[in-house]
């Protein structure tokens, strides 16, 4: 099975993503379109061409509200090919959706600590990362963002951040409009 990811920005331009899809191919080199419907067209061509009879997932990441139409675009007639979408939104016009649940402790732990230290090693005092991950709320996109803007910070920078937060000076969701729009995947 071919799958690939493409992490969809607020913003989001469907040429840039039908390139990155292809270029992700080997690091082809990535075509140039004439309009949204060459785009199209030539993403199905290369799925037909380059990736079949393999079943074909493509994983549309982060999607925003109102993005329903751009999603629309890459319902493609091919034969085991799938999208799967997630979003912190729902898309009531889609036959289903599936709510997830936040991470339990254990897991939000592993998962802000893969992104916080280099090989998941704790540099810090344990009760500072505890507060973090509490404060995350069992949030997989603001465990990793969160994660990666500690990253290699000294310990004070991680009193200053818990300090801040019990204080209600920044909050998680500045973070995580901060790196909107960005790839956030390993």
């Amino acid at each position: 099975m071919m799958m690939k990811l493409e992490t969809v920005s607020k913003s989001a331009n469907l040429q840039l993503m039908v390139q990155k899809v292809i270029q992700s191919n080997k690091n082809q080199k990535p075509p140039i379109f004439q309009s949204d419907e060459d785009a199209i067209y030539q993403l199905e061509q290369f799925f037909q061409q380059q990736i079949r009879p393999a079943p074909i997932l493509l994983v549309l990441v982060d999607m925003w509200s109102g993005s329903e139409s751009l999603i629309d675009e890459f319902l493609l007639p091919i034969r085991g090919y799938k999208i799967l979408v997630t979003s912190r939104f729902e898309f009531p016009q889609f036959e289903w959706t599936y709510q997830l649940n936040m991470l339990n402790h254990q897991d939000a732990m592993t998962l802000f600590q893969h992104y916080a230290f280099k090989d998941g090693i704790c540099t810090v005092q344990k009760h500072l990362v505890e507060e973090v991950v509490r404060g995350c709320s069992g949030s997989p996109l603001a465990l990793t963002v969160v994660g990666k803007s500690l990253y290699r910070q000294p310990e004070v920078k991680w009193i200053s951040t818990v300090q801040n937060w019990s204080q209600g000076q920044s909050t998680l969701q500045e973070k995580i409009a901060f790196y909107n729009g960005q790839n956030l995947l390993p």
